[in-house]
């Protein structure tokens, strides 16, 4: 059976649920308007990719998407979750047009800060992977994850697609050429035994990733 879940902070949620309900041939069998709450009975490994405030919705958004869309390609039980230190309340809409154009449904998507994550009430994270990009001294998280468990923390920088020169084209193609590299590092990634693998061995294998 597949489960099918109605978030009640998409924007319209009647039209969510005709939209799903269409896709799925299955009505909802539950609403949940508490996010967090639903999440942390979920038996998914869940990932959470954080970046700094005024980029989310850009790269941490692309590889929420892409690895969500593979993972339901491949039948792999992960959800993988954005973040930033300051959500802005709005989602990058060339990160939006990239996915869309991709095949990726984004119309659940949001703009989410990370203490969202750190709540005992956060659904429990498995690995936490920052996108920020280091090298250009931009911010990234500290701290990802409630009190009970920590998860493994890797980084995975990219340079940010949003200060891309050549007006709108410029950003469209450097969103594109960002998101390309991104979705193939999530391939890589589903491709880890990560339900069985010790933390040192998980975090070394994550590292290798991100450096392919």
């Amino acid at each position: 059976m597949k489960r099918f879940h109605v978030h009640a902070h998409v924007a319209d949620l009647a039209a969510s649920i005709s939209f799903y309900s269409k896709l799925f041939g299955a009505e909802p069998t539950r609403v949940e308007a508490d996010y967090a709450r639903r999440m942390i009975d979920d038996p998914r490994l869940n990932f959470a990719i954080s970046t700094r405030g005024g980029d989310l919705g850009a790269r941490s958004v692309l590889a929420e998407g892409m690895l969500n869309h593979w993972a339901a390609r491949l039948g792999r039980d992960v959800r993988a979750h954005s973040a930033g230190s300051a959500p802005s309340g709005r989602v990058n809409a060339f990160a939006l047009e990239v996915l869309h154009e991709a095949g990726i449904d984004t119309s659940g998507y949001r703009s989410k800060g990370w203490d969202e994550f750190s709540a005992e009430s956060a659904p429990p994270l498995t690995v936490v992977i920052t996108v920020c990009d280091s090298a250009a001294a931009e911010q990234c998280a500290v701290f990802f994850g409630g009190t009970d468990r920590q998860p493994v923390k890797v980084h995975w920088g990219y340079p940010d697609p949003s200060n891309a020169a050549g007006g709108e084209d410029g950003k469209r193609a450097a969103f594109e050429l960002t998101r390309q590299p991104i979705g193939y590092r999530m391939l890589q990634l589903l491709q880890l035994p990560v339900d069985t693998l010790a933390e040192p061995e998980l975090r070394q294998a994550l590292v290798a990733v991100g450096k392919s």
